[in-house]
């Protein structure tokens, strides 16, 4: 997996508040099992009348960004863990950064995203106690409607997302942490076997 540097076009909250999911984890309810998204939780950055996008945040890919972006990167951001975050154009570059200080930001107040090296370098030049960041390759995104259309099929659970949530939960554990949260019924999702004859 090799990174390049590119720019993805943010699209422009388009929905009434009330309509949007832009900020909320979106958990496979289980009927997702054999494709990419098996068990995952994404976090919805963009969900708007023209599409949706958000980064998978429970798949490392067990690489580094020092390992995949051929720049010449400090220290710091070179041992940052790599994440698959969606099928769709794996080797572009993304970030999730959270800081408590963050007010006016692109998804909800704390927490944005970026798709620039310069904007990451910039974050980790400067200090904050409360910083949070993890890095992606790869998203996940959706047409018009198609989310929509989705999650009417019921393939997806919509939870509330939390700073804590998205990087401080080990990724093999958020699904199954997140399914225990809604409640018992969910929990027993999480807890089916991967063969299904062994129920």
């Amino acid at each position: 997996l090799k990174i390049r540097i590119v720019n993805v076009l943010c699209m422009e909250d388009g929905m009434a508040v009330d309509q949007s999911l832009k900020g909320a984890f979106l958990l496979d309810s289980g009927k997702l099992k054999g494709s990419f998204f098996e068990k995952t939780v994404i976090y919805l950055c963009q969900h708007d009348l023209e599409g949706s996008l958000g980064f998978v945040i429970n798949r490392p890919t067990g690489s580094t960004l020092g390992k995949v972006v051929e720049a010449n990167l400090p220290e710091s951001i070179k041992s940052l863990p790599l994440y698959l975050g969606g099928p769709v154009q794996t080797d572009v570059l993304s970030y999730l950064h959270a800081d408590g200080g963050l007010i006016k930001t692109n998804i909800v107040p704390g927490i944005e995203f970026g798709n620039s090296i310069e904007g990451l370098l910039e974050l980790v030049g400067n200090y904050s106690p409360s910083k949070e960041i993890k890095v992606f390759g790869g998203y996940s995104g959706w047409g018009s409607g198609q989310l929509e259309q989705e999650l009417k099929s019921g393939a997806w659970f919509v939870h509330q997302s939390s700073i804590d949530s998205i990087f401080s939960i080990p990724g093999k554990d958020i699904w199954n942490h997140l399914l225990a949260e809604m409640g018992p019924e969910y929990k027993l999702i999480s807890q089916q076997p991967d063969d299904p004859s062994l129920n």
